[in-house]
């Protein structure tokens, strides 16, 4: 009886520290400073949409 419950509380633990870890993955952090960077700086918004265009006509 010990036994499972060790397992099942093991098993919570390992469910709570992957929901932390989706919290802190490198996806989500990479695209905070990203959206803050647009959001924040007018020079890195013209960038972009001079990006866009060109990707657009590269594959066309």
């Amino acid at each position: 009886m010990t036994e499972q419950k060790g397992e099942e509380q093991t098993t919570v633990e390992a469910n709570k520290q992957d929901d932390v870890m989706s919290q802190f993955s490198p996806r989500r952090p990479v695209d905070i400073p990203r959206g803050r960077k647009r959001a924040s700086g007018p020079k890195s918004n013209n960038v972009l949409t001079l990006k866009q265009p060109y990707g657009t006509s590269a594959p066309n």
